[in-house]
């Protein structure tokens, strides 16, 4: 939602559309949050064993799958956009950008498109830190990341905002 959220909202028509935009959010979003929380909690397993578990109706059981699948394709399309955002931070770090025009900084974006390569690395070292974050279980590894990705990331908006 960060990533076009601003984009599409001026284009849809700013108020109007955010109001229908959380009005959909919170009308889909809290059924489907309690849905969830309880099925994990009945039945103490992933999304897709619970389902297999709590119901013997095969199209309800096929609802552990989808969201299993779904997810996994929000989880490739985050992994390309970090992977962007870790070498757009490379580079600017790096002074790549330093002096240049808005419009060679722009032909550079749009070759992270057409360098798919070089993508697939950042891409790669990507999925390599979120497997050690993962590796490391829920205390070690999520919860300590968090503790300081969550501050760092109100900061980041804050100065932002302020800016």
């Amino acid at each position: 939602n960060i990533w076009r959220f601003p984009y599409i909202t001026g284009q849809y028509g700013g108020a109007a559309f955010l109001l229908v935009y959380l009005a959909v959010a919170v009308v889909m979003g809290i059924p489907l949050m309690i849905v969830e929380y309880h099925l994990g909690r009945e039945s103490q397993s992933s999304p897709i064993a619970g389902n297999i578990k709590l119901t013997k109706n095969k199209i309800w059981q096929l609802g552990g799958i989808f969201g299993f699948i779904g997810g996994l394709m929000i989880f490739s399309y985050y992994v390309m956009i970090i992977g962007w955002v870790l070498r757009y931070t490379v580079s600017f770090l790096t002074g790549t950008f330093r002096g240049q025009s808005m419009e060679a900084i722009s032909l550079w974006f749009d070759s992270l498109y057409t360098n798919t390569g070089v993508t697939l690395i950042y891409e790669i070292i990507i999925l390599a830190v979120l497997g050690v974050i993962v590796a490391r279980g829920l205390v070690k590894g999520v919860e300590a990341v968090s503790k300081i990705a969550m501050p760092a990331m109100v900061v980041l908006f804050a100065g932002l905002a302020i800016y």
